[in-house]
């Protein structure tokens, strides 16, 4: 939960990337509290994590396109 106290602090996070890395509801629960408090998170990576809720993962990825104003976003250590 560490990154997720990072996320909510007055700092300036851009990405995550937390690709299958056990991520379970409840730290995408968490991650989504904090992207409604942080709007500088534009990218959330959490593919590969098989134990989130589908409509978790819709609703994270509707929360970053709000904080991006519906804008493609893409961070270099992101492209293949």
């Amino acid at each position: 939960m560490y990154v997720v106290q990072a996320l909510t602090d007055e700092c300036f996070v851009v990405a995550i990337d937390m690709q299958e890395c056990g991520l379970t509801d409840r730290g995408a629960e968490a991650i989504l509290g904090a992207l409604r408090l942080n709007s500088t998170v534009l990218v959330v990576d959490i593919r590969g994590n098989h134990l989130v809720n589908f409509n978790l993962i819709k609703n994270i990825i509707q929360q970053v396109m709000i904080n991006s104003d519906g804008k493609m976003t893409q961070v270099s250590w992101l492209v293949d």
